[in-house]
């Protein structure tokens, strides 16, 4: 009735979203006849599909004619989400015919977990035997979920049951293969070693889809101590041989499974699983693998990761086995990892991926002073890394220029090495350096290389917005209009807590306009002693990496927000440490999250343990203190950041060193540095040369946020920042 009402209403009424709104807030006040009454009405009213479609989900959820609403909204949307709503009410009815013939035509291979699952168990109580097929396409098909563990417990304990009519000829080996990729999501490889071992997997009738070679590969990697006696284990269960891959490859995989459920159900046949090539691949991978492990030599690992190359199947397994090989080849001799990375560099997929080989690559070429190698890696291989990789190469080989450890004999071998073309060879070193640092300003969403390089560079001319999120490449980003339409509609009606709610769900089609919109008005119901300034910090971070387009003024300032500020600017001026320097540390440490507490135990928004702050709080004569409160734990911070460069010769970027690796650490890196290079390095050097990994990255993030904060709300340049943190 309330159906047809709303039918004829709509032609009267002019289309608005503001019923489903305005229906939430009646709904939070406990008004439920009338939020009832306008999620009826804005089902017709809404002018935003999406928002319509809400409204029919909480009459769902609301009404006692539930059915009626589901069918409209099969009615209006076929996704599986729809069918998964719809599924989940009639799977609660036991309405398990309903299910089936809903889940009819979903695929076994790409549909929605959740959906998959309710169908087998609408299966298994409609004692139809296709369920085993099914099942086991599903289990040897996808990646392992919580699904998949669910329907597990439910399928072993329906065939155990006296009561089951359904035929099980099928069910024990489906167990079996169950059982064991259950024991490596569990991460329980001995237990998974134990089902490969008896044998029975190996006897059974299919082939090995990629999914469980790889748990294969995985049970013989971990699953024995000595994880070298798991090889002949490997080579029982992937043997191939090159007369099976060389026909398979004629064959053009011809073999490919069917993805319909309903086929499924009809075809009886066997799982028919992958080509040989395939089990090539995971074979020579995880014999890799196992040699690396089981310490039986970097080179026969790296040989074993180059075959596996061969056989790579997609753009990921390709870039996967490639990363493994390059990092098998640094262990052994870094000059011999930038020649090879150089000969893959154009055929790697992901750049991002090889971020942290690269990072290593770098600070071993570093202590090995190997400058040449370092300039020859960006030059040959910059255009093909990641923004921030690509920025860290070429900053570096300007800085080793500036500071005369590259000579322009240096670059002359280099580019005689590569080849490149006499007339392309700069006239001087200065022209070279100059070069690359204007490379480096572009180093994308982490703006530490670019607020370095316009430091060294000091040019006037550079602008914030030339080196700021600036990109070497467009990445493609395909808004969601409708979907922002709803999470505006939130903040226009006062629903921040909504908003948040169904942004995680539509934040992929979140442009960085509107982000940073939805995380101002998050930040604003944010308070000293919850987490909201730091959901917000991240609503607008996470479209910054989805959507790389130049951010607005407002954007920026979501991107960098000065959160206590109050408390910030009085133990500043207490301790004589900068508000921007501040805000870069607490940025780093805590996002602004006054509740967060790390799992080496550091608490609150600068991030102390228990030990520093009670030292600090015995020379504040500050006990009992509670590293929870805001005021607190920042007081404690800036006294200790404070501390620490008075007794590191007031070097600000020393001091940030030690609040993250320890003073002594710092002292004993600064003492081997000299040793090592002759000299002191310089500090922006040094931070490269820094043995832990997470305090070079800590000092980039602080140092790159110190030098934004300052431009944006304090009138600095980022170049007069930088140098003053450095000096």
């Amino acid at each position: 009735m309330l159906l047809g009402c709303n039918k004829a209403v709509a032609e009267s009424e002019e289309k608005d979203d503001s019923h489903y709104f305005l229906a939430v807030k009646a709904e939070n006040l406990g008004k439920e006849k009338e939020s009832e009454e306008l999620y009826i009405k804005g089902i017709s009213l809404s002018a935003t599909s999406l928002v319509s479609r809400r409204c029919i989900e909480k009459c769902i959820e609301l009404s006692s004619d539930k059915e009626s609403y589901i069918s409209l909204l099969l009615d209006k949307y076929t996704d599986d989400n729809a069918l998964l709503t719809a599924c989940n009410f009639y799977t609660e009815q036991n309405n398990f015919d309903k299910v089936l013939e809903l889940t009819k035509d979903i695929s076994v291979e790409t549909s929605n977990n959740e959906l998959v699952k309710l169908r087998l168990l609408s299966l298994i109580k409609k004692n139809n035997p296709a369920v085993h097929t099914i099942s086991r396409t599903w289990f040897l098909s996808r990646p392992y979920s919580k699904e998949h563990q669910t329907f597990f417990g439910e399928y072993k304990a329906a065939f155990a049951s006296e009561d089951t009519d359904i035929a099980a000829e099928k069910a024990e080996d489906n167990i079996e293969v169950m059982g064991f990729r259950n024991e490596i999501f569990r991460l329980s490889y001995g237990g998974a070693y134990s089902y490969i071992e008896s044998g029975k997997i190996r006897e059974m009738k299919f082939d090995f889809t990629d999914e469980l070679m790889s748990d294969m590969g995985k049970a013989c990697l971990y699953g024995k101590k000595d994880s070298y006696k798991s090889l002949p284990m490997l080579q029982k269960y992937l043997s191939f041989s090159m007369n099976e891959v060389n026909e398979a490859n004629k064959k053009n995989d011809s073999t490919a499974q069917n993805n319909s459920i309903d086929d499924a159900e009809n075809d009886d046949t066997e799982q028919k699983g992958l080509s040989p090539s395939h089990k090539a691949y995971y074979y020579h991978f995880y014999t890799g693998r196992i040699l690396e492990r089981a310490g039986r030599g970097k080179i026969a690992a790296s040989e074993e990761y180059k075959k596996a190359l061969d056989y790579s199947f997609s753009d990921y397994s390709y870039d996967n086995a490639l990363w493994y090989y390059l990092n098998a080849i640094l262990g052994s001799s870094a000059q011999n990892a930038v020649i090879e990375a150089e000969k893959f560099a154009d055929k790697w997929h992901d750049a991002e991926y090889f971020d942290d080989f690269l990072d290593t690559l770098c600070i071993r070429l570093i202590t090995n002073k190997n400058w040449k190698a370092i300039y020859r890696a960006y030059i040959k291989m910059s255009e093909y890394m990641s923004d921030e990789l690509a920025s860290q190469f070429a900053y570096i080989s300007a800085r080793l220029i500036d500071t005369k450890r590259l000579t322009f004999t240096d670059i002359e071998d280099v580019w005689t090495v590569l080849e490149i073309k006499s007339e392309h060879i700069y006239k001087d070193l200065l022209e070279v350096s100059d070069t690359a640092y204007r490379r480096a300003l572009k180093s994308g969403i982490r703006p530490y290389y670019s607020v370095c390089a316009a430091w060294q560079l000091d040019d006037d001319d550079i602008l914030f917005s030339d080196i700021f999120y600036q990109h070497k490449k467009t990445k493609e980003f395909k808004r969601d209009i409708e979907a922002e339409t709803l999470l505006l509609g939130y903040l226009k009606f006062g629903l921040v807590d909504e908003m948040y709610s169904e942004w995680l769900n539509l934040r992929n089609g979140v442009s960085l306009e509107v982000a940073a919109e939805l995380a101002e008005a998050y930040q604003k119901s944010g308070t000293e002693k919850d987490d909201r300034y730091s959901k917000a910090l991240r609503i607008v971070s996470y479209a910054a990496n989805k959507d790389w387009s130049t951010p607005s003024k407002k954007a920026t300032e979501q991107l960098f927000p000065r959160n206590f500020l109050d408390i910030i600017q009085e133990e500043g001026s207490k301790y004589s440490v900068s508000e921007s320097l501040l805000l870069g540390l607490i940025k780093s440490e805590s996002y602004f999250d006054p509740t967060v507490s790390s799992s080496a135990g550091a608490t609150g928004l600068t991030q102390l343990m228990d030990s520093t702050a009670n030292d600090v709080a015995r020379k504040l004569k500050m006990q009992p203190f509670d590293l929870s409160d805001a005021k607190t734990n920042i007081a404690f911070g800036t006294y200790y950041i404070s501390e620490l460069t008075r007794r590191l010769d007031n070097s600000k970027i020393l001091a940030l060193f030690a609040y993250n690796g320890g003073i002594t650490h710092v002292k004993n890196w600064r003492k081997s540095a000299k040793l090592e290079y002759g000299e002191n390095l310089v500090n922006d050097l040094f931070l490269e040369a820094l043995p832990f990994a997470e305090t070079r990255e800590y000092g980039r993030k602080v140092v790159g946020a110190a030098a934004v904060y300052a431009y944006l709300y304090y009138g600095k340049s980022t170049a007069s920042v930088v140098s003053d943190i450095m000096k």
